[in-house]
C-alpha cells in the first residue's frame, strides 16, 4: 500500500480549502454508497488511469460503512494518474462484518467532473460469487465503459516427487491495457469442488475478474511458502478469457526456498495465443503423493 496522506472527512475540511487544492487537480471528493449490508473491514480502492495507478489507499476507519449510508472523503491522490477509467476496490476481510454490499462509488473534482462507479455486488467471502476484490470501469458521460471480464486459468503442478503445495498463492495478470494487481488463489476463487487445489499432476481451475485487461502479456505468480515441504513445482499456466483467446505460460520451474534457484516467485512470458484451446484432460493420480 502506498504512502499516502490519510483521507480527511469531507465535513471536516473547509470549504474554501477544498475548492482550492480541487482547482490545482490535487484532491478528489469519493463517496461510498453502502447497500443494505455494511462492513467493518478496511476498504482500499486503487485508481487507474493511462498514465498509472495510485497504488492501494485505504478508505476511513474500519467500521465506517453502515447500511444504507454514504460516505464522503476527501482524497489527494500519490500522483497524476491521467485519465481515470476504472477503479480496483476491496476490503481486507479482517473484521465480524465481511459480506458487504457496495452500491457505488462516486469521484468529483473541478478538472474532471464526476466519475461514476457502479457496483451493485457483495465483497464478501460467503455471498454472490465469494470474491471481496471488485474491478468497477469508469462511467463518463458520452464515454462507452470497459467491459469487465472473466478469466479463467488452468494452473498445472508438476508430476515430480514433492510438486504439490499448500502454501498461499498469489497471482497478477498484465494485459497491454492493464493488470489484475495481485489476488490470492483460493477456494473463493477455484472452480472445482476438490481440496489439495495444487496437488502433484493435478490441473487446478480458478477465476479472475477484472476490466478489460487487452490481450495478456505477462503472469507474476508466487507464494509464501517457506520450507522445503511448501514448495511447488509449476508446469504451466493458461489463461482462458471469456468469449476470447486463451494465453500458454510456461514454466517447468520450482518455487520453493530450498530447491533449485531459491525463489519462490516468478514472472512468465507469454509463449502462445490460442482461439480455441484445451490443454487435455485432467490427468491427476489420487493416489500420488504430493
Amino acid at each position: 500500500m502506498m504512502n499516502v496522506p490519510p483521507p480527511m472527512r469531507f465535513a471536516a475540511m473547509a470549504r474554501q480549502q477544498f475548492m482550492s487544492m480541487q482547482a490545482d487537480g490535487l484532491l478528489w471528493k469519493i463517496s461510498i454508497t453502502t447497500g443494505e449490508s455494511g462492513t467493518d473491514c478496511n476498504v482500499l480502492i486503487d485508481i487507474y488511469g493511462d498514465e498509472g495507478n495510485t497504488g492501494d489507499i485505504q478508505l476511513g476507519e474500519a467500521g465506517a460503512y453502515e447500511p444504507g449510508t454514504t460516505n464522503d472523503f476527501a482524497i489527494k491522490l500519490p500522483k497524476d494518474v491521467g485519465k481515470i477509467y476504472k477503479m480496483r476496490v476491496s476490503h481486507d476481510n479482517s473484521g465480524e462484518k465481511n459480506n458487504w454490499e457496495l452500491k457505488q462509488i462516486q469521484m468529483m473534482n473541478m478538472a474532471e467532473g464526476m466519475i461514476l462507479f457502479k457496483c451493485d455486488r457483495f465483497l464478501s467471502p460467503t455471498e454472490d460469487d465469494k470474491q471481496i476484490v471488485r474491478e468497477l470501469p469508469a462511467l463518463k458521460p458520452g464515454e462507452e465503459p470497459l467491459p469487465v471480464k472473466k478469466y479463467h486459468l488452468d494452473i498445472k503442478t508438476g508430476r515430480e516427487k514433492g510438486a504439490g503445495s499448500k502454501a498461499k498463492v498469489k497471482i497478477m495478470l498484465t494485459g497491454e491495457k492493464s493488470n489484475t494487481g495481485p489476488r490470492l488463489l483460493g477456494a473463493h476463487n477455484f472452480l472445482d469442488d476438490r481440496e489439495d487445489q495444487l496437488k502433484k499432476g493435478r490441473t487446478a481451475r480458478f477465476f479472475i475478474e477484472a476490466v478489460d485487461l487487452g490481450p495478456i502479456i505477462n503472469v507474476e505468480i508466487g507464494h509464501d511458502g517457506e520450507t522445503k515441504k511448501e514448495g511447488w513445482l509449476l508446469q504451466h499456466i493458461l489463461v482462458k478469457e471469456d468469449g476470447g483467446p486463451s494465453y500458454f505460460f510456461p514454466c517447468d520451474s520450482w518455487l520453493c526456498k530450498e530447491r533449485a534457484d531459491g525463489v519462490t516467485s516468478r514472472e512468465l512470458t507469454r509463449n502462445g495465443i490460442f482461439d480455441d484451446s484445451d490443454d487435455g484432460e485432467d490427468d491427476d493420480d489420487e493416489d500420488d503423493e504430493e
